[in-house]
C-alpha cells in the first residue's frame, strides 16, 4: 500500500514530503485519515533513533492572501507535530514553521503546480 509520504535524501538529512491531497482537505489543517498510519510509522522510527531532530514545514500556493497562507501552513505543519506528539515524540525534538507561498517546489502559474506547492515536509536531522 503507498502511503503517499514520499522520501528524498539531502545532504546531510532526509525529508518526508506529505502532499496536500493525501493529507489534508483543501483550506483545511485537520489531517486526513489517511496519512495517520504513516506518520503512526514515522513515530515509531523517531523513537528508534531519540537523538533525530525534526523540522516541520508547511506550504501553499500563492491563491488567496499572504497572511492567510502563512496562518494556514502552519496549522498544517502544527497538526502533524500534534499526531507526532501523541505518539510520544518529545516537544523539544520538533521545530515547526509555516511559510505560505514562500519556497515553492513548482510554478503556481498551472493547477497542477499549485497543487505541488501545497505540502508539508518534515526533516530530519542526526543530532
Amino acid at each position: 500500500m503507498n502511503s503517499g509520504v514520499q522520501v528524498e535524501r539531502q545532504l546531510d538529512h532526509i525529508v518526508l514530503l506529505m502532499r496536500d491531497q493525501i493529507a489534508f482537505e483543501t483550506g483545511k489543517d485537520n489531517l486526513q485519515p489517511q496519512i495517520v498510519p504513516a506518520l503512526n510509522s514515522v513515530a515509531k522510527v523517531l523513537k528508534r533513533y531519540p537523538k533525530t531532530s525534526l523540522q516541520i514545514s508547511g506550504f501553499t500556493d500563492n491563491v488567496g492572501g499572504n497572511a492567510y497562507n502563512m496562518l494556514l501552513s502552519k496549522s498544517r505543519a502544527q497538526s502533524l507535530a500534534d499526531q507526532l506528539l501523541r505518539k510520544g515524540i518529545a516537544s523539544k525534538r520538533m521545530k515547526v514553521s509555516g511559510f505560505g507561498p514562500k519556497y515553492s517546489a513548482c510554478s503556481n502559474a498551472t493547477a497542477q503546480g499549485r497543487a505541488c506547492n501545497r505540502r508539508v515536509e518534515i526533516s530530519l536531522y542526526s543530532s
